[in-house]
């Protein structure tokens, strides 16, 4: 494939070893003749190091060490604005890939007449291997949209869609982990064509959990959503962050989970969610408002958080809390 199409951008902080990996993996794939970008957002570890490794690996490599940590969100978008080919792809230094037969995404990528083309992710089974649709066609059958085009590696984009009213936006949403939903929001508003490679390439890293609470990220995800100008979509979207488990066995596992750590954002992240909330959701939240409001002793806390994880289905030990009472943002995990 013609280096000119496509420009790969890895960004990184502070992950060298999952770094090593992931260069490895790419400086085999037939993707290794396009441009490398490695964007290190001034990692303290072995990260230089092991980038030096890979100098002469990929015929086109380099590496942009921030001078300070811009934030991983900023990273990403950082990566966006330097792009200069037809097609972008961004990509964790943490995930796993198989790249044993990507045939048919070379095919896509040389021919051009596609705005998305995903490379699929764990949590989206619903679409087709080899599907060729459009927006407007997987929201129309009711399927999940943008819960598995929000992973970035899962996604390379046609680089003209993210135009700077899109970078804007996107700049808005600095704080929460979704600084390219507004490109998503965008693919809706002008029909964008898709392509669903055969073979799933991207595969999350589930063994490298991020510490962050679960209730900041559907924070995030609530204030996200706010963004998505139909409102049928926008609830519906909402409604399917919790819909695998149960709204209150979800949602109440995780209020218990962060108000028995003494999160001093706890309260905060329960306004965000309210306010992106319509009614019905509203209404649907009363039964937890107890929990929220009484201040209860961290014992008893403790025994909530216990019972909400059993009923959520959950076996085995209830996992420890690493944060050590304070709040980890998105920046110490990318």
């Amino acid at each position: 494939m013609p280096r000119e199409i496509l420009s790969i951008f890895v960004i990184t902080y502070n992950r060298c070893n999952f770094l090593e990996n992931t260069l490895n993996q790419l400086a085999k794939s037939p993707f290794s003749a396009c441009s490398i970008t490695i964007l290190d957002n001034c990692s303290t570890d072995s990260t230089p190091a092991v980038c030096s490794l890979f100098r002469d690996l990929f015929p086109v490599y380099s590496v942009i060490r921030h001078a300070i940590n811009i934030g991983g969100n900023a990273n990403y978008l950082r990566a966006v604005e330097m792009s200069r080919t037809p097609y972008t792809w961004v990509v964790c230094d943490d995930d796993d890939f198989d790249f044993s037969d990507c045939t048919d995404v070379m095919e896509a990528l040389e021919c051009g007449s596609f705005d998305f083309i995903y490379l699929g992710s764990p949590s989206q089974q619903e679409w087709e291997r080899g599907l060729v649709t459009t927006a407007h066609t997987i929201i129309a059958r009711g399927s999940k949209y943008y819960s598995g085009l929000t992973y970035m590696p899962s996604l390379i984009f046609r680089t003209s869609c993210f135009d700077s009213d899109c970078m804007v936006k996107a700049y808005r949403l600095i704080n929460c982990l979704y600084p390219h939903f507004e490109l998503l929001n965008r693919s809706i508003k002008d029909d964008f064509r898709i392509y669903v490679a055969k073979r799933l390439i991207f595969i999350r890293n589930e063994l490298n959990s991020s510490g962050f609470y679960p209730l900041f990220w559907y924070a995030s995800w609530v204030t996200a959503c706010q963004t998505i100008q139909d409102p049928s979509i926008r609830y519906r979207t909402i409604d399917q962050a919790t819909e695998q488990k149960g709204y209150y066995k979800s949602l109440g596992f995780w209020i218990a989970l962060e108000k028995s750590q003494r999160n001093r954002f706890f309260y905060k992240r329960i306004i965000d969610i309210l306010s992106g909330y319509n009614w019905r959701q509203r209404i649907a939240f009363l039964p937890m408002l107890p929990v929220v409001i009484i201040p209860l002793p961290k014992s008893l806390l403790g025994v909530l958080r216990r019972i909400v994880y059993r009923m959520s289905g959950h076996a085995g030990e209830l996992p420890s809390i690493e944060i050590e009472g304070r709040d980890k943002g998105y920046d110490d995990y990318l």
